[in-house]
Formats: structure tokens, C-alpha cells, sequence
């Protein structure tokens, strides 16, 4: 939570290793790991750890939503674009007492400010993960 929300990172970082090294195939530890280096801007390490955490956890919306964001900051923005479709499809699918709507509207803007980018550039997003 600490990492998710943008202070004392390197403490939460210090958590979330912890509790990946108590349990090193739990996607949902993975994610945060990864989402940690993101904040901290360790690109590579981030992409490593979310991609393990997709790979547990492939219908997980938020882990395909932070993947798309770490495409984004990397200049990958048709992949980008296909986690935030990704995430916004596994939603759909999702018990909707489940479902942070909040979040979901996140998405659609993202996805959508990157379609009209992609647009612009004359690339339109592809299912690349």
C-alpha cells in the first residue's frame, strides 16, 4: 500500500520483498514488487516482476493495468495499449460488486488518450505482450 500509494516506497519495497522471498510465486506479491520499482522508476526490474505476476495471474485486471502503464513510460504505447484493453476485458468479466469503477474509468481514459496517439502516429494497438 505504501508503494501503491507513492510514499515511503523504499519501506514498502522492503515489505514486499520480504513477503516475495516468504512466498516467491504469489502474483499478486510479485505485482507489488514490480509496481514498487516502477514508482521508483527501476523500469527493467518492474517489467521482470510484472510480467512474472502476469504470468500467475493472467486475468488479474490491475497487473495488466500496470503493465500498460509501465509500457507507457517505457515508449511502448501499442503494448500499452493492449494490457489496458486486456485489463479493462478481464473486468468486464469480473463480479461487478467486485469491480472498483473508479478504476475501470482510469483505464478507459488511458486507452483512450492512447488511441488517439496511436492514431496520430498511424499505429493502432495490437495484442503484443
Amino acid at each position: 500500500m505504501l508503494a501503491d500509494r507513492g510514499v515511503r516506497v523504499e519501506e514498502g519495497l522492503g515489505y514486499i520483498k520480504k513477503a516475495v522471498q516468504l512466498d516467491p510465486a504469489n502474483g499478486a506479491y510479485l505485482d507489488s514488487l514490480g509496481w514498487a520499482y516502477f514508482k521508483l522508476g527501476n523500469y527493467e526490474v518492474a517489467e521482470e516482476q510484472l510480467r512474472k505476476a502476469s504470468e500467475r495471474m493472467r486475468t488479474d485486471p490491475t497487473v495488466q493495468d500496470h503493465l500498460g502503464d509501465l509500457y507507457l513510460k517505457t515508449g511502448r504505447l501499442k503494448q500499452a495499449a493492449a494490457h489496458w484493453e486486456r485489463a479493462l476485458a478481464e473486468w468486464n468479466r469480473t463480479v461487478p460488486a467486485e469491480v472498483e469503477t473508479t478504476d475501470v474509468a482510469k483505464v478507459q481514459k488511458k486507452l483512450e488518450s492512447a488511441k488517439v496517439k496511436l492514431a496520430r502516429e498511424g499505429g493502432a494497438p495490437t495484442d503484443n505482450k
